[in-house]
């Protein structure tokens, strides 16, 4: 009698009775795996390292953190702990209707987010800029073995690197350009069309102009008939979002600034080019030395990449195409192009290190820019807060930086709730400004920030009592 094998796929379909025990036999040495220690390390040391940001002396940025903690906080006093948080989600919808933002994925944030402390809070940060880059850099791995793995990786991981406007949404916690291209990453690393749309959806709840991304993967994906139910979905909420994002615009007190000018449309065409530089010449540097063959005809995602990243910087023409606003198109160009390499030639020692050279430079140069960026741009907050708060009581201090006289007030507030001083924005070559409660006509200490409002002579005459990276404190003597 002969006995025909089981699969294991198999098998769950025999009755239990039919099945065979195994005869013994000889025993042969079976050889353990050991566990896979390189990955435990590695997040033990990504662990290590967010918990290392976590105690850092941060602070609150000079944008919208502080307004937005003051707002959760005065929730918190008014309904607890817990219904504070749905209270705030309100709010932030509230606030949004008269701006004209649709982001519906930044109301929850600012509901949860500010609950943490700032240390914590910096983490989960630099926590959504690593998830931002993994995303890419988990696609290559997947896509490429042997020798072409490191030089495709260190091409990627260099290109991303070179977008200076990326780590800004580290010490602008508010910032929705980072929280967004955290789930784009997110949505790279799923394997799934529908779970990578779902996340991708959620960048585009973050900041609209994402929506071109999810319309555009939505589309490609209607070319296929297995994936055609969630292309249409897909597509339907991008287009959703876009619908939206124009009515809540319409009437919006902040979006009533975009304009279609000519001359505001080139001067955005303009700093958007220059701002695309330097990952443009990381990405030509690896074409050069690796020549691969692109292609965008088969996985819909390097294409879709490349429509949202049209798409975003599209939006952004009539608004503003610098600072962190670059960081999104800059990325969904530079990712859609890696991601549509198919085949590298093969490498030898040689061409790896040349393919390697030039973008590891050019990262090198625009992250360490981006670092010292950090630092001083932290180190004045952290540096304003601490010397203001060694200041008098019952002082009037003025600062001739628009919107971060109001941010630092709120962030000495937070250290000291019964301040008595005030915090006096200084328009351009005055002496006296505005406060919280009404105009100021004396000044006891001026805080000059230089790029701001041009100071009148006799702000800056007396000593200087405090110096930051950005700014210095003087002690108005008339």
């Amino acid at each position: 009698m002969s006995i025909t094998p089981v699969t294991a796929d198999q098998e769950s379909d025999v009755p239990r009775r039919q099945r065979v025990s195994p005869q013994p036999g000889p025993v042969s040495r079976v050889r353990l795996s050991r566990p896979r220690v390189r990955p435990l390390a590695a997040f033990a040391a990504l662990a290590a390292g967010l918990v290392l940001v976590a105690l850092l002396p941060w602070e609150w940025s000079f944008i919208d953190d502080g307004a937005l903690l003051t707002v959760l906080h005065a929730k918190q006093n008014a309904h607890g702990a817990i219904l504070a948080v749905p209270a705030d989600i309100y709010q932030m919808y509230r606030t949004d209707l008269s701006w004209g933002l649709f982001r519906p994925s930044y109301w929850v944030y600012c509901g949860i987010f500010y609950l943490l402390p700032v240390g914590p809070a910096h983490a989960v940060r630099v926590a959504m800029l690593l998830a931002a880059l993994a995303g890419p850099l988990l696609v290559v791995w997947r896509a490429f073995a042997g020798r072409v793995r490191p030089a495709m990786l260190g091409w990627t991981a260099a290109t991303l690197l070179s977008d200076g406007s990326l780590y800004m949404g580290v010490w602008y916690p508010s910032l929705q350009e980072l929280s967004g291209l955290c789930f784009v990453g997110l949505g790279l690393i799923a394997r799934r069309p529908w779970l990578r749309a779902s996340c991708w959806l959620v960048a585009a709840w973050f900041k609209a102009p994402f929506a071109w991304l999810l319309l555009g993967y939505g589309l490609l994906l209607c070319r296929r008939r297995e994936t055609r139910a969630v292309g249409a979905a897909a597509a339907a909420f991008g287009v959703g979002t876009v619908v939206a994002a124009v009515i809540f615009a319409h009437d919006g007190r902040y979006t009533a600034a975009m304009t279609f000018a000519r001359s505001a449309v080139e001067l955005n065409l303009g700093n958007a080019c220059a701002l695309l530089g330097g990952a443009l010449v990381a990405v030509v540097a690896g074409l050069v030395a690796l020549r691969p063959r692109l292609d965008l005809g088969g996985d819909p995602t390097p294409a879709a990449l490349l429509i949202g990243g049209a798409g975003y910087l599209a939006n952004l023409l009539i608004w503003h195409t610098d600072s962190y606003y670059a960081s999104p198109y800059v990325y969904l160009f530079s990712v859609g192009i890696l991601l549509a390499v198919r085949d590298v030639a093969p490498v030898s020692g040689a061409r790896l290190c040349a393919s390697l050279a030039t973008p590891v430079f050019v990262a090198g140069y625009f992250g360490l820019a981006a670092v010292h960026a950090g630092r001083s741009n932290t180190g004045t907050v952290v540096g304003l807060r601490d010397c203001v708060l060694r200041l008098p009581d019952g002082v009037n201090v003025g600062y001739n930086r628009q919107e971060a006289w109001i941010r630092l007030d709120y962030i000495v507030r937070e250290h000291r709730p019964k301040w008595t001083g005030r915090m006096v924005m200084v328009e351009p070559d005055q002496t006296a400004g505005m406060s919280r409660t009404g105009r100021v006509g004396h000044l006891d200490y001026f805080i000059n920030q230089p790029g701001y409002y041009s100071a009148a002579p006799s702000l800056t005459a007396g000593p200087v009592v405090c110096r930051t990276p950005g700014a210095t404190v003087y002690r108005v003597i008339s």
